[in-house]
């Protein structure tokens, strides 16, 4: 099991050595808890030879249907298949039948594992998905705050899944290219991914009470990183509830600043109709139709769905500016402590201001005199990142010695 210890390690020049060893003896391996290990090793290193993992894949199939073998490692080996795009789907069949036969003995993260391995495998995985879903939010109901905290980190790849697909679908000539008319059915799986989010959105929104500042922090970061939505009904009552917390002042400038990019989200979201707040009708997803009347409805949606609309954006505007308002004395002796602020923390300060259109004079004045005392620190990036935000708010022009001395540093670092 070295090739898992290496991994760990990020020693990929050793990973690959013991690679090659592995697929002379390959025929010797029969344990699958340990072909578990070895294919998480492999995959995480990005390492993929199609000879060992065909020949993998045959062991594996053979202990799945002769013997009996634990859910969790059939739904790792069914990730780990899926994230090299395995293209052997009669293999993911076999792995599907197995996993539905053992659905009941599932955690959160197994469920989790299943999802994005059969969604991102190109044939319709009708029964189990469905199944999934029917399934998520009494797993979620079974599991601990933590884990579904750590189950937050799937949805960023289950989204970049759905919209590599949406992406190819447009792009299709052909637009049932990959559907099986015969099945009479459809995946709408942006609908599909609208309704995961919900179901996490509304298992957090009841555990609220329960959560540490770190844990807000960091699902917030989650979310405005990667574009996930939440309702601005329930964005509301987060804001509320965030608003009346114990909080460090490094962690209201890092909850402010995701929370005011999550207000830009919804903007760009709203334009582009792709994402829905409140789905959580199963229905929608998996679509039936006539079979001499199929459509594939990814490549023709007409939804236009909307996220919010301008009551609703200025409303969270206001909530978070009265959060702003309420903390920034707090920031504002954050600032001063040159000991533990960042320049990372001024941009976001500044990012902030620029999202809420909000300036404060004192605050500005600080962040000034912050960015003088610490000249030595700013690097190129920083200065222009500086100059472009202090031109934005426009509280530079009026400040020329600022102004020169930002140009300064520009230049010099050049």
């Amino acid at each position: 099991m070295l090739i898992s210890t290496y991994s760990k390690r990020k020693k990929e020049d050793l990973i690959i050595l013991l690679k090659e060893e592995l697929k002379k003896k390959v025929h010797t391996i029969h344990n699958v808890v340990e072909i578990c290990m070895i294919l998480n090793a492999l995959v995480k290193s990005k390492i993929y030879d199609e000879h060992l993992f065909v020949k993998l894949s045959n062991i594996i199939a053979e202990n799945v249907i002769r013997n009996h073998v634990h859910v969790r490692d059939i739904c790792v080996i069914a990730y780990c298949y899926a994230c090299i795009l395995y293209k052997n789907m009669n293999f993911f069949k076999i792995l599907a039948q197995k996993i539905v036969l053992l659905m009941d003995d599932i955690n959160l993260v197994d469920l989790c594992r299943i999802l994005y391995a059969y969604m991102r495998v190109d044939q319709n995985f009708y029964h189990i998905l469905k199944l999934s879903a029917l399934k998520l939010a009494n797993v979620m109901d079974s599991s601990t705050i933590s884990d579904v905290i750590n189950c937050v980190h799937f949805l960023p790849i289950l989204k970049e899944v759905v919209e590599a697909r949406n992406d190819a679908t447009t792009k299709r000539i052909d637009p049932h290219h990959h559907i099986d008319g015969s099945l009479n059915y459809s995946i709408d799986y942006v609908h599909f991914l609208n309704y995961i989010i919900n179901v996490f959105n509304e298992k957090l929104l009841s555990y609220l009470n329960l959560l540490s500042a770190n844990q807000v922090s960091n699902l917030f970061y989650i979310y405005s990183r990667y574009n996930i939505l939440i309702s601005l009904s329930k964005m509301d009552i987060f804001i509320s509830h965030i608003r009346n917390m114990k909080l460090a002042s490094e962690l209201k400038i890092y909850i402010l600043y995701s929370l005011a990019i999550l207000l830009k989200n919804y903007e760009s979201n709203n334009n582009s109709g792709l994402y829905s707040c409140d789905l959580l009708d199963i229905n929608k997803i998996f679509v039936k139709h006539n079979g001499e009347h199929f459509v594939d409805q990814t490549h023709n949606r007409k939804d236009n769905i909307k996220c919010l609309n301008k009551h609703d954006y200025d409303a969270m505007k206001n909530n978070l500016l009265c959060c702003l308002k309420q903390w920034e004395d707090d920031i504002n002796l954050f600032v001063n402590d040159y000991d533990i602020c960042s320049i990372q923390d001024i941009i976001k300060v500044l990012t902030i201001f620029l999202i809420l259109n909000h300036t404060r004079n004192s605050l500005i004045s600080n962040i000034k005199t912050y960015v003088i005392m610490n000249y030595k620190s700013v690097n190129e990036h920083n200065a222009y990142t500086l100059m472009f935000y202090f031109q934005k708010l426009n509280v530079i022009n009026d400040d020329e010695d600022f102004a020169q001395i930002l140009k300064c540093k520009i230049k010099s670092l050049k």
